[in-house]
């Protein structure tokens, strides 16, 4: 259904989140932050257009 880059943005984030949840001295640089938010921005991207075209001949929203 979607490209496997959708999935590892999916498991970038997830470890991300994880590493910075449960390690007190985590430290993510602002590009890390500013390649996390790239990937959300793509990853939103994609997810949009599939769900409107999926959905663009049903009147669902």
């Amino acid at each position: 259904m979607f490209d496997k880059e959708l999935s590892q943005i999916v498991g970038d984030a997830f470890e991300v989140r994880s590493d910075s949840d449960y390690d007190d001295n985590v430290i993510i640089s602002r590009s890390d932050v500013e390649e996390q938010v790239q990937n959300a921005e793509t990853f939103n991207k994609i997810v949009k257009a599939y769900l409107e075209k999926r959905y663009e001949n049903t009147g669902e929203k």
